[in-house]
């Protein structure tokens, strides 16, 4: 398979260039928290000494007079949204990587656009015009046209086979997709290039990082075998709604709330479609946001239960400030599923238990139950005998 890298810097810090919040030449940075500990998303283009992920505090040392601001990450998801569907019309085959970066299925695009260098022309004119700057990698898998994107000169040169050298080696290892948690223990332990890492082995990468050190070998040898997860195109209703003036009332949000869930049913008609999945954003006067999603653990058809619903996470929630905009957005829609229980007690209690995982995976996103399973038993390392796996695999 041919993989085209797309990586558009500093995409956060053109949104909010583009929202009125910041200036293009005013040196700030937009920051994101884990608990307690703040990082860096974005900042401006040019700051010398700063990178994606740093510490805040380590970045206030770079650039003491730099000014700070809360990162608005739903804001940042909605408009790469939009450049998502603008690629989709590039390639039909595009994953999403995070923010500012997309990987698209380029296999046979060539012989359709006729050549590379028109290949990735065209790749650029499908890029909005706020997207400065992008840069374009071509590979056979998605690390390979990720390095190429970054570090080769010539966008159409391939990088297939050749991730092996002195360049390669001299590369740093926040480079390596793996988590963030990883990339800061490879720094802790000293490892800040790919060169240092070869030259560990196997076993004492697994023994720090578990599964993950299996990745880590391999990546820095040039193997990636993570698989290309183009995203699937689902049917949304948003519907949105400017108040009068900017209020802090739980009672005015909520009559807006029905109100835009009202039209949003009614532009469903007859279909008889009910929402897995609601999610409600509201905007503050002074540009804060907050949204919040709402799952559902089968489809909702009854506007009375789904309002219900809202209320209670208005009631819960608090606002960041007073609000002058609210959204909602459906979206999973599906017909309403039936099931005909088992006339054995235990099944049907089995079954329903089985369910309800099954609906919580889909509400978080992850897995939540596991179970043990046994991977190589005559192992003498004992992290490798077992392993945990979601219980529904």
């Amino acid at each position: 398979m041919d993989i085209l890298c797309i990586l558009i810097p500093h995409f956060a810090f053109e949104c909010a260039v583009l929202a009125g919040k910041l200036c293009r030449e005013q040196k700030a940075g937009l920051v994101y928290s884990i608990d307690s500990q703040k990082y860096l998303l974005d900042y401006t283009p040019g700051l010398e000494g700063l990178k994606k992920d740093m510490p805040l505090g380590q970045a206030l040392s770079h650039h003491p007079d730099m000014q700070v601001m809360k990162a608005d990450i739903p804001e940042y998801n909605r408009m790469f949204e939009g450049v998502l569907d603008g690629l989709e019309y590039f390639s039909p085959f595009i994953e999403g990587n995070g923010i500012g970066e997309v990987y698209a299925d380029s296999s046979g695009l060539e012989k359709l656009y006729g050549g590379r260098v028109a290949l990735l022309e065209r790749a650029r004119m499908a890029v909005p015009a706020q997207a400065f700057g992008i840069r374009l990698g071509l590979g056979k898998s998605k690390f390979e046209a990720r390095i190429a994107a970054l570090y080769a000169e010539d966008p159409t040169y391939y990088l297939s086979g050749r991730l092996s050298g002195d360049f390669f080696k001299k590369l740093p290892c926040h480079i390596l997709p793996v988590s963030l948690k990883c990339r800061q223990m490879l720094k802790a332990f000293g490892l800040d290039t790919l060169a240092k890492i070869a030259e560990l082995s196997l076993s004492q990468l697994q023994a720090q990082f578990g599964t993950d050190g299996q990745r880590i070998w391999k990546l820095c040898r040039g193997q990636d075998s993570s698989p290309f997860c183009p995203r699937i195109k689902q049917e949304c209703i948003e519907e949105s709604t400017s108040l009068p003036s900017p209020t802090v009332s739980l009672e005015v949000l909520f009559m807006t709330a029905e109100a835009l869930l009202a039209k949003a049913f009614a532009r469903l008609g007859e279909r008889r479609l009910g929402i897995r999945c609601l999610t409600m954003r509201t905007l503050g006067w002074r540009g804060e946001s907050w949204e919040q999603e709402i799952n559902f653990k089968e489809p909702a058809l009854n506007q009375t239960a789904i309002i219900r619903r809202v209320r209670q996470v208005l009631e819960n929630c608090s606002q960041p400030g007073p609000v002058e905009q609210v959204s909602l957005r459906l979206s999973r829609l599906s017909y309403p599923v039936g099931w005909q229980g088992s006339i054995f007690t235990e099944v049907r209690s089995s079954e329903k238990l089985v369910d309800n995982i099954r609906q919580m995976e889909m509400r978080f996103g992850t897995p939540k139950v596991f179970k043990v399973k046994e991977m190589e038993p005559w192992s003498r390392i004992p992290e490798r005998r077992y392993a945990l796996v979601p219980l529904n695999q």
